[in-house]
């Protein structure tokens, strides 16, 4: 019964915390070694803060999302999950994005992903 309880609490506040955030993207194209590797990726940002919650889901839906943060400055946009990131100049549309990650023997590795970033209004900040 206890182990039914928890699951239920994991479940619900994980449900709660990726349906306040929104798609903000996807990437898609190919690891070092030649892989594919396709994403979409979320945030909650409101228009007004420098940083956000983020995830990343490589299944093309809000399971198994990986959580993160989303950080904003005047000439990027940064996502970090743990050992990897996602990092865009300021802009919306097909774009390009870095994707840094670590490889199955430990080395840090750098690819340039095609992204298709959404562009959303917001009301105006205080």
């Amino acid at each position: 019964m206890k182990s039914i309880i928890t699951v239920l609490v994991i479940f619900f506040s994980t449900s709660s915390f990726s349906s306040a955030m929104k798609l903000e993207g996807n990437c898609a194209g190919k690891l070092a070694n030649g892989s594919p590797i396709a994403f979409q990726y979320y945030s909650s940002f409101d228009g007004c803060k420098h940083s956000a919650k983020a995830a990343i889901s490589f299944d093309q839906g809000r399971d198994g999302m990986v959580i993160g943060k989303r950080s904003l400055s005047e000439r990027s946009d940064s996502y970090a999950f743990g050992k990897t990131a996602l990092v865009f100049a300021n802009s919306t549309g097909n774009t390009s994005g870095k994707y840094r990650y670590i490889d199955r023997r430990g080395d840090e590795r750098s690819v340039t992903l095609q992204c298709n970033v959404r562009d959303y209004e917001y009301a105006e900040c205080d």
